[in-house]
């Protein structure tokens, strides 16, 4: 078993041999805003989060009736009030918002601040999410109590239905995968962006939203489980690979969680209608392991002396004092054979990551 101590601002290493594995813990807890009420910046029910590519969040009340803005430190900037109770949040890569409302319709932000409707019903829409190519997709439940999946262009313009036969459900889209996840009651369902159901695995409850982060993996809000963790992630196969969030009103933990986002940082954002809205740090990967080392080094030292780790697969570089500590710590272990090069890439990414960057340096 694999554990790490945080040192005067170094990530140390402690291991065991084991089979190889990686393990996480939970996300670091950044700063809490929000409060009840109906002033500037405050919620009845925050539910839905979404961040646009400049990194601004994107927040739904659904009891206060309008859809807040906030800088990633959760200073507020505007508010869109409506008539209907939006519910689900989605961002698309030109800097367009879109929310759905409880039973309405599907409102359009676009990059100018201006607000529109785009689908006026008689669809019920529920779940939204849009893919690489920024087309959305909506739940509309108009029909009965299951309903379709359909998809628009970023005008409202209905192209095709993708699902039928689904219940009340929030959406997520993997834009490198083009893959549509789902929940469905106590089931989170995967399936191509043509609606071949690809993959199937049970969860721990019916409610709460669905997010995706940059290596596909799930990330499901349990409202209702109060004992084992109201935070699940999954593999995009349905491996459970972490569950955390504890029940309470203390920073960091959970009364009634709603809503999830993260952003390209891995930085993740969870709406409580206790505790409104909290941001939390991507996790530090532990690692266990002992297998052959098969790989080209990927670490050089840059004109400073610093250790410099270049992404084989990107070609994307990583440096700085705390990646210098992290690299070599790591490199040490992967040149001894203690863990693989993929397990090595995975930590390398994690330390580059520029949030945890400055956090630690």
């Amino acid at each position: 078993m694999a554990t790490y101590v945080k040192c005067q601002q170094t990530l140390v290493f402690v291991l065991a041999l084991s089979s190889p594995v990686l393990a996480e813990d939970p996300p670091d807890f950044l700063l809490q805003w929000g409060s009840y009420g109906t002033e500037p910046g405050q919620f009845i029910f925050p539910t839905g989060i979404a961040i646009d590519t400049s990194g601004y969040v994107y927040i739904a009340d659904i009891w206060g009736l309008k859809l807040n803005k906030f800088s990633a430190n959760g200073t507020f900037i505007t508010a869109w009030q409506i008539e209907s109770e939006p519910r689900y949040v989605a961002a698309d890569s030109l800097g367009n918002v879109y929310f759905n409302s409880s039973g309405g319709p599907v409102y359009k932000k676009d990059m100018n601040g201006q607000l529109s409707i785009i689908i006026q019903g008689p669809a019920v829409t529920k779940g939204i999410a849009v893919d690489a190519y920024n087309y959305i997709y909506v739940q509309d439940l108009s029909a009965n109590e299951y309903g379709t999946i359909d998809k628009y262009d970023s005008n409202g313009t209905f192209i095709k239905t993708v699902v039928s036969g689904v219940s009340d459900t929030p959406l997520a889209v993997d834009r490198n995968n083009n893959l549509l996840y789902l929940r469905q009651e106590n089931d989170i369902v995967k399936y191509s962006l043509d609606g071949e159901e690809l993959a199937r695995w049970e969860t721990t409850g019916p409610w709460g939203d669905i997010a995706l982060d940059s290596d596909g993996n799930v990330h499901f809000v349990d409202t209702l489980d109060n004992t084992n963790g109201h935070v699940k992630k999954y593999s995009s196969d349905g491996a459970l690979l972490n569950s955390w969030g504890v029940h309470g009103v203390a920073e960091g933990q959970f009364i009634e969680p709603y809503g999830i986002a993260i952003d390209s940082s891995g930085n993740m954002y969870i709406s409580d209608k206790m505790n409104m809205i909290q941001k939390f740090a991507p996790p530090y990967i532990s690692v266990t392991g002992n297998q052959a080392v098969d790989a080209a080094v990927r670490v050089t030292k840059d004109a400073n002396g610093n250790l410099v780790y270049t992404d084989p697969e990107t070609g994307f570089q990583t440096h700085g004092a705390y990646v210098n500590a992290v690299a070599s710590k790591a490199l040490e272990l992967r040149n001894a054979g203690m863990i693989t090069q993929a397990d090595f890439s995975v930590i390398m990414r994690k330390a580059g990551n520029s949030d945890v960057n400055k956090k630690n340096q």
